[in-house]
């Protein structure tokens, strides 16, 4: 990491020296004075001069060289050395350093964070077979299917048989006692996320056809799907997210990949063997990862454009853990 800028914040050594030599050179204690204007005169000179010239010149001076150039090179440097360099190397490494990077790139500067969001209608709208010409449209317990309000459906592959073009999303399905939001894939034809938190199957889209399996809730007046524990479904080992810095990238990000929308945020957890790690509540061993880039792994080392097993990890990052305090997070619309 960049150190940290190293300001000076007292006054110059430059200043010291010119004020002590202003002092001893101003010619009032020399020996011309003695001898040319004696003990009276020189009381008069020495007192009055010496005050005045010395402290205007000097605050003016100190002014001028103190402040202007001591606080302008040391702040426009620090920015630039502190900012660029810091990020940039730690992008090219799957390693310790590189967790904050994974955070910053997936989690905090997420392009989708705060996007739109229209809610599954929960109060009065359209009736049954009224034209409608968006999910909300239709009053609550109905969808939009096909440019018509009708009532919920028992699964999303009904939805899919009703609805030969119906798109991934939002909709409500038949419950036991009432009907309730869900988040249907329609490549799966099946639900991916609900308001009521359970676990779910899903098939990555971006080539490696990876079976995982997670733990999902569906926030519904965000839309949003909050999940975790999502590992391979065969051998419980856990997902990162896919760096899009391979060469050559994934074809499309964490979350599309995943079958949703687009990404929100995601929390990460340090996960490895390393000093400072842990495997993140997932029990699967050895410490391998689906991810797509790893820097001195045994298995599969390098980068690719899809998931992939690496491992082991010593110091790396994944999706989310096992337990649910770190979570991941993708639109549903």
């Amino acid at each position: 990491m960049a150190g940290a800028g190293c300001g000076d914040s007292s006054t110059p050594a430059g200043d010291t020296s010119r004020d002590m030599r202003g002092e001893s050179v101003a010619g009032e204690t020399g020996v011309s004075d003695t001898t040319v204007d004696g003990p009276a005169p020189d009381t008069s000179v020495d007192v009055a001069p010496d005050t005045a010239p010395d402290a205007a010149p000097d605050a003016a001076a100190d002014a001028a060289l103190d402040v202007a150039p001591d606080v302008a090179p040391d702040v426009a440097p620090d920015a630039t050395l502190d900012t660029a360099p810091d990020t940039a190397p730690d992008s090219t490494l799957d390693m310790a350093a590189d967790i904050s990077v994974d955070a910053i790139t997936d989690a905090g500067s997420d392009a989708d964070a705060g996007r739109a969001c229209t809610p599954l209608n929960t109060g009065s709208g359209l009736a049954v077979n009224q034209a409608c010409s968006g999910p909300a449209a239709c009053a609550s317990g109905l969808n939009c299917i096909n440019g018509s309000c009708a009532a919920a459906l028992a699964s999303c592959a009904a939805i899919k048989t009703a609805w030969a073009a119906a798109p991934d999303g939002l909709y409500w399905l038949a419950g036991a006692t009432a009907a309730l939001r869900v988040y249907c894939d329609m490549t799966l034809q099946a639900v991916l996320c609900s308001e009521v938190q359970g676990t779910h199957d899903g098939k990555a889209r971006e080539g490696s056809n990876l079976d995982y399996t997670m733990v999902s809730v569906l926030l519904p007046d965000s839309c949003l799907c909050e999940m975790w524990a999502v590992r391979g479904k065969a051998d419980n080992h856990p997902l990162d997210n896919l760096s899009p810095t391979t060469t050559p990238p994934p074809s499309m990000t964490t979350c599309q990949a995943l079958g949703f929308i687009a990404d929100g945020t995601h929390d990460v957890c340090a996960y490895g063997g390393g000093s400072g790690y842990s495997n993140c509540g997932y029990t699967a061993t050895p410490l391998h990862r689906y991810g797509n880039r790893c820097v001195g792994c045994s298995l599969n080392n390098g980068q690719y454009s899809q998931y992939t097993l690496q491992g082991p990890m010593t110091s790396a990052s994944i999706l989310s853990d096992f337990s649910g305090s770190a979570r991941a997070r993708c639109y549903v619309q």
